[in-house]
């Protein structure tokens, strides 16, 4: 997820109250965040295949199997989440305050 990706976190929610509301659950922040990802297309990150294949999601709905290359992956895979242990819920709330942060210039010449 890019930084132009995180900025969707903050014109999807008006509010910081209707982000609690709506992603209640870690795992409704993981399917927010696979289809802000994919948008609703899983496609697999190791790009050291062709990958024409299909990708298959496991029963917890966080892992994922390339039928091309037999890698097993996550929605956390190749993106700076990979090897965080805070949980998404948290990391989302810091990208929305940190997008609402509204800077003062200094120099205000009014």
């Amino acid at each position: 997820m890019t930084f132009e990706k995180h900025l969707i976190v903050k014109s999807m929610f008006n509010s910081m109250l209707l982000l609690i509301e709506k992603l209640q659950t870690e795992m409704d922040c993981i399917n927010f965040f696979i289809k802000q990802r994919w948008n609703d297309k899983v496609e697999c990150p190791y790009k050291d295949f062709k990958h024409k294949g299909k990708v298959y999601e496991f029963k917890d709905g966080k892992r994922f199997q390339c039928s091309c290359c037999d890698r097993i992956f996550s929605y956390k895979t190749g993106t700076l989440f990979e090897n965080t242990k805070i949980p998404l819920k948290k990391w989302f709330l810091a990208m929305y305050i940190h997008t609402s942060h509204k800077k003062k210039n200094k120099f205000n010449a009014s």
